[in-house]
């Protein structure tokens, strides 16, 4: 009788650690159970060498030194003008493999400027998302915002000396730039 209990227990104990290994990964992703897929919401709207703050702006066709460690500020407009969200609706871009992320932004607030939260995105594998939640029903009129990293270049997807074009895959289907 006492070895069942203690090979009940063991189960029990082992299913508990199993538990905490998934739980926290499985919690930390933003997700969708229902809604639908929206069209494209961002816009690309800036690129700064360095930081957000003091980071000089990278225009297109620039000429711009690359080394290990180059640091940027990637910036995406969004807005939903003129599409019906309902919560639970999202929408996910891929953002350039000619950049590197350090980690990942994981199921952080979705604020409008008035402070209203009207979901949660992420940033996971270079694909960032958005989930819209209820939030998006108590806000009023047009919902638009930014969104930025701090990112580094990825020298493997550049090639020494050469033009490359970095495309944004954003709304416009216009903003690709040429750097070297």
């Amino acid at each position: 009788m006492f070895y069942k209990k203690m090979k009940l227990i063991a189960h029990v104990v082992i299913l508990l650690m199993l538990f905490q290994i998934v739980g926290p990964t499985l919690s930390n992703y933003v997700y969708a159970n229902e809604g639908n897929e929206l069209p494209n919401i961002f816009t690309f709207k800036t690129l700064k060498l360095g930081d957000k703050e003091i980071g000089e702006e990278i225009e297109g066709d620039s000429v711009i030194d690359i080394s290990d460690g180059t640091g940027v500020y990637l910036e995406y407009s969004w807005d939903t003008e003129n599409i019906a969200v309902k919560p639970g609706d999202w929408v996910e871009i891929e953002v350039p493999n000619a950049f590197k992320f350090d980690r990942d932004w994981e199921n952080l607030d979705i604020t409008l400027s008035d402070n209203t939260v009207v979901g949660r995105y992420s940033l996971i594998d270079g694909v960032l998302k958005f989930v819209f939640d209820e939030g998006i029903n108590e806000a009023q009129g047009v919902m638009n915002g930014f969104v930025g990293f701090g990112l580094k270049f990825n020298l493997e997807a550049f090639s020494e000396d050469v033009v490359q074009e970095i495309s944004f895959n954003d709304k416009s289907e216009k903003n690709s730039y040429n750097y070297s």
